[in-house]
């Protein structure tokens, strides 16, 4: 089985702020990148592993309508989700069963962008 997604960008106003909310929700480090056309901040990749990034330009606005993000919310997303509101989001959905497919939540980010977590358990 291949990855269907090979990358995908959350369109924010304040990359600063919104790498920390990432940060504190999901438990990781997001690498900074200068120099590019737009000032991004990427989630962790490797080979062959789909990933994305935080990215800050003119063209692209967040939002809460159009294509929803699903991240991974790791071994229980009751964990990343705890963390939402703190972090300055807000949960629109909390942990909800997706039959054999697991579990999901959604929440609203820092810039208004509706993503989602998701986990097996």
């Amino acid at each position: 089985m291949r990855n269907f997604v090979v990358w995908f960008d959350i369109p924010v106003r304040d990359l600063d702020r919104s790498v920390k909310f990432y940060a504190e929700v999901i438990a990781t480090d997001l690498a900074v990148v200068e120099g590019a056309p737009s000032r991004q901040a990427n989630f962790p990749f490797a080979p062959g592993i789909a990933s994305g990034s935080l990215r800050e330009n003119k063209e692209h606005k967040p939002g809460a309508a159009g294509t929803m993000v699903y991240l991974d919310g790791g071994d229980d997303l009751s964990v990343p989700l705890a963390r939402v509101e703190a972090a300055g989001g807000t949960v629109i959905k909390g942990k909800t069963a997706i039959g054999p497919n697991g579990f999901m939540a959604i929440f609203k980010d820092c810039d208004g962008n509706t993503v989602a977590l998701h986990s097996r358990n």
